[in-house]
């Protein structure tokens, strides 16, 4: 997306809010830094522009180990079916391009009279959101937000505002590792001027106790990688994290961390974490790094899989157990990619 076509998006969203009152914003399914960070940035954007905004958890709790974000209690744990939709007059989603990644529940109808709007970082050709603005150049969503301050001329930014942003950018690029845009470098440099800790961030973000850890370990054991090293990826089933007394909360947590773990190897070209979040509900996450010139486009394989993403990093859902979810990315990726298919 060029920055005329970014401006003028964010002048036509800036229209639409400037003519809403009560606002309704929520946090995607297992929400991540990027999701929490997005959404409170922009609930404290709408509280300084005299707006009525709400901020619910959605189907799944606010991640606890994000509790340092300003704003934090301001996250009510509801879902959509605890609300009475009609009292809002927009409905605006961040770092997610589609309801169903947002509220599972089949038979719930969203009113058709309430205006929607999208902005988000991933590539979609969903048909859910009047208006949107999606970039797939930026790195987050958090990022998005900031930019889109800037193109509104919004300029009472704070720390609170600041430090949101902030974390959901250092989170969504795997602390800065996936970063190749001097821009993104940019929004947080500007971000710091408001005295963000990144300590505390960092704390925050990476914080694991000794039982955690423990099991991080073990997994790291069972890697499976194809011969020639070119594909690592491990799996972890919903047994193995309760057995190790790991909350539901924490298993994203756990899986984020291995995955930045591998794209510090100088063999693997992609890189995956199949993970079952609940009973028979396996999230597949992929990532890519370039070794020997080597690129790979791992939203190819999530969108064979019925996910999407972006070249670097993407993931897909898979009902059922882990072992077929396993047999689903290896069919994926020998269609995508025949010569990585491990054995």
């Amino acid at each position: 997306m060029t920055t005329d076509e970014f401006h003028q998006k964010a002048q036509e969203i800036w229209d639409v809010i400037q003519n809403s009152q009560n606002i309704l914003l929520s946090l995607h399914l297992r929400p991540d830094p990027d999701s929490v960070g997005s959404n409170l940035a922009f609930y404290h954007f709408l509280k300084k522009i005299g707006k009525n905004p709400k901020v619910i958890s959605g189907d799944d709790k606010k991640p606890s180990k994000l509790d340092f974000l300003p704003g934090w209690d301001f996250i009510e744990d509801k879902s959509f079916y605890d609300l009475d939709l009609s009292q809002f007059d927009l409905f605006i989603t961040l770092d997610d391009r589609d309801f169903s990644k947002i509220e599972t529940k089949k038979n719930l109808v969203y009113p058709k009279d309430i205006s929607t709007i999208v902005i988000d970082h991933h590539k979609t050709d969903s048909t859910f959101g009047k208006l949107k603005l999606v970039d797939s150049d930026s790195t987050s969503t958090c990022e998005m937000i900031w930019k889109f301050f800037e193109s509104i001329n919004f300029r009472d930014i704070n720390k609170e505002i600041a430090t949101c942003i902030y974390t959901g950018v250092y989170s969504d690029t795997a602390e800065f590792y996936t970063v190749n845009s001097s821009e993104t470098f940019r929004v947080c440099s500007e971000c710091l001027k408001y005295g963000v800790e990144t300590r505390k961030i960092l704390s925050a973000i990476k914080g694991l106790n000794l039982n955690t850890l423990k099991f991080i370990g073990k997994k790291y054991i069972d890697i499976i990688t194809t011969e020639n090293n070119k594909v690592a990826y491990i799996k972890f089933t919903y047994k193995e994290f309760k057995d190790y007394l790991i909350p539901d909360n924490m298993i994203g947590d756990i899986k984020d961390m291995i995955l930045r773990q591998f794209t510090y190897s100088n063999e693997t070209v992609l890189e995956a974490a199949l993970y079952e979040y609940s009973p028979n509900e396996v999230s597949i996450s992929l990532r890519s790094t370039h070794t020997d010139g080597r690129s790979v486009d791992v939203s190819k394989i999530a969108e064979y899989l019925n996910g999407g993403g972006h070249s670097y990093a993407a993931a897909a859902k898979y009902e059922g157990n882990i072992d077929d979810a396993e047999i689903a990315f290896k069919n994926a990726l020998a269609s995508v990619y025949p010569d990585l298919k491990p054995t």
